[in-house]
């Protein structure tokens, strides 16, 4: 399996640059760099930082980023070995046998209880047949009686406002704010509230988009910015002036 990290510190080593001349060029720490070479990627924030940081890295070295990425992704996520496939087939074939029983079982149960209901029924049929020959029938009304009739209607259940003046009270807050993102590219975006509690952590696709509201100010981190258009209480904000190696860092108040 190709090693992104060595790779990296080979072409970096036949360029003859050391490493703060690239950590200078790429405009990241010495740390976050030597983490590249060593293939130590759970130290950022996301897998998005993971492909940017490699993509700048190859543009720098004059190298394809494409198959680094691919063996980076395989690092932080290696692959599920499965069991065999011969005891997957046993296994389908218990499951198989279980799932039979259990619907054989439901069919006898649903037929017992079938069988109870319609004797229950005909035993209350025979009761109430009995009962009825007992009961003294009405005699006809006589002419000059009324018939009473309840004038009485229901009242319109009341409907609250309660949830309606809350909405109204929350859109008035100062401190409340709202966030809209739209993502035309893969990105991960982390939202801190202004008491410094994430409220909003997420690798999201490309073509969706997120709302994310809470008590201003908002501190934001966003991966691969250039694919992201961010909306501050219906207001567009200029990413790419809080930009750096595709990575935008700022705070909205």
């Amino acid at each position: 399996m190709m090693n992104p990290g060595k790779l990296f510190k080979d072409k970096r080593l036949e360029s003859k640059l050391s490493l703060a001349d690239v950590a200078a060029n790429l405009k990241i720490s010495l740390k976050q760099l030597e983490a590249l070479e060593n293939n130590k990627f759970h130290v950022f924030a996301g897998p998005v930082f993971v492909h940017g940081f490699i993509r700048n890295y190859s543009k720098l070295l004059h190298i394809d980023p494409d198959p680094l990425i691919e063996a980076a992704d395989r690092i932080i996520a290696p692959p599920v070995q499965g069991p065999p496939v011969k005891q997957l087939a046993e296994q389908d074939h218990v499951q198989r046998d279980f799932k039979s029983e259990i619907v054989v079982g439901i069919l006898l149960l649903v037929f017992l209880l079938g069988s109870i209901g319609i004797m229950l029924f005909n035993l209350q049929l025979e009761t109430s047949i009995g009962e009825m020959g007992k009961l003294d029938v009405p005699m006809p009304m006589q002419v000059g009686e009324k018939v009473v009739r309840s004038s009485a209607t229901p009242k319109p259940d009341s409907v609250s406002n309660e949830t309606t003046y809350e909405k109204e009270a929350l859109s008035l807050d100062p401190n409340w704010g709202s966030l809209n993102l739209v993502f035309l590219d893969e990105s991960w975006v982390e939202v801190r509230n202004g008491e410094g509690k994430v409220i909003f952590a997420e690798l999201s696709p490309k073509g969706s988009e997120r709302e994310v509201k809470g008590d201003k100010p908002f501190s934001i981190i966003i991966g691969n910015s250039a694919g992201v258009v961010l909306e501050f209480n219906g207001e567009k904000i200029d990413l790419a002036s809080h930009t750096q190696v595709s990575v935008a860092r700022l705070v909205l108040e």
